[in-house]
């Protein structure tokens, strides 16, 4: 599922020291994630050393800053 569907309902993210964590869904984009929870496309990728925003994987364990 992608984050910016409409109606769709995303489990909170799991707090940490340096930030929350989202794990990737089926259908994500790193652009949706980024909208989804307000911060910088940029920023997102630069936290989790993404150097292609194309480049993400269902399960993948993404910190959002």
């Amino acid at each position: 599922p992608n984050p910016a569907s409409p109606g769709m309902i995303l489990p909170p993210p799991t707090p940490t020291p340096g930030g929350n964590i989202y794990i990737v869904q089926p259908g994500d984009t790193l652009y949706d994630i980024a909208q989804y929870f307000h911060v910088p496309l940029d920023e997102l990728a630069r936290v989790n050393d993404i150097t292609d925003p194309t480049a993400i994987y269902p399960g993948q364990q993404l910190v959002i800053p």
